[in-house]
């Protein structure tokens, strides 16, 4: 049996990768007409853009984007998020930072 030790950022990008590579075969996206995808769980995203997690679970709830739960995270589609910002067809508002 061997023991295999990684870091903490080595297991997060395996994780991240695994992620991405589960919603590209759910939305089943050919390799010919493949698309870049850039997938980011709710959590890290809001940290990205200021946005409190609540509000981008709130715009999976409404529809305005889709949410995808891989591994117990809830993984969005980073392009789709940004897209909706920039349309401004939800309010949007920046969370103060800490």
């Amino acid at each position: 049996m061997k023991v295999i030790v990684l870091t903490t950022e080595e297991l997060q990008v395996i994780t991240d990768n695994a992620a991405t590579r589960a919603i590209e075969k759910f939305l089943e996206v050919q390799p010919s007409h493949k698309q870049t995808i850039s997938f980011v769980d709710t959590d890290e995203y809001g940290k990205e853009t200021g946005r409190h997690p609540v509000t981008i679970r709130r715009w999976i709830h409404r529809g305005y984007i889709k949410g995808y739960k891989v591994g117990g995270r809830l993984m969005i589609d980073r392009e789709e998020a940004n897209a909706l910002i920039r349309q401004k067809s939800v309010a949007v508002h920046r969370f103060p930072e800490s």
